[in-house]
């Protein structure tokens, strides 16, 4: 990571134990996406037998997102830490924690119920429409934190529409 994703690493870290939700709300092209996959890592072999997905606002935008770093990142990982599954969307380490992807537009979205969750990281989250976002969030894929009492990191440039959830509900939230 540069010396700025660390900065963020660090911060994030930091104040990991003290809250559930976390937002990085940034301009383009600072390696966000780079970040969350190396945190999303970082986590997983941390926390074994662990679940964490990452969420975009179309599937085909999550594998991008999703695929082009861990592409990166993977190159300097050894041999048997981490995986892809057989299964499609779906990569797992070596003490059994895994890292699935998905989507939170409403199209897409209900195929990401059930199961559970230590971490949802969702990427550009300001993309997707707002009653999207919200019924994404608060009724799909958020309550699989209830079991494991996980977190939440939203990680998006701002949204074109001021009225955004990621501006009136989740970024209050996070600076308070």
């Amino acid at each position: 990571m540069d010396p700025l994703q660390t900065s963020i690493n660090r911060t994030v870290w930091s104040n990991f134990d003290h809250t559930k939700k976390i937002l990085i709300l940034s301009s383009r092209q600072i390696g966000k996406s780079y970040w969350a996959m190396c945190f999303a890592l970082e986590f997983l072999i941390k926390n074994p037998k662990a679940v964490c997905r990452v969420i975009a606002p179309t599937k085909d935008k999550c594998e991008e997102i999703v695929e082009d770093n861990l592409n990166i990142i993977l190159l300097d990982v050894p041999a048997g830490i981490v995986s892809r599954s057989s299964t499609k969307n779906r990569w797992n380490l070596f003490n059994r924690s895994s890292l699935r992807i998905g989507a939170l537009e409403r199209q897409y979205v209900d195929k990401n119920r059930g199961g559970n969750a230590s971490l949802i990281i969702y990427e550009e989250c300001g993309f997707v429409s707002s009653d999207d976002f919200l019924y994404g969030v608060n009724s799909v894929i958020g309550p699989q934190l209830l079991r494991s009492k996980g977190h939440e990191i939203f990680v998006t440039s701002p949204s074109e529409q001021p009225d955004h959830p990621i501006h009136t509900d989740i970024s209050p939230h996070c600076e308070s």
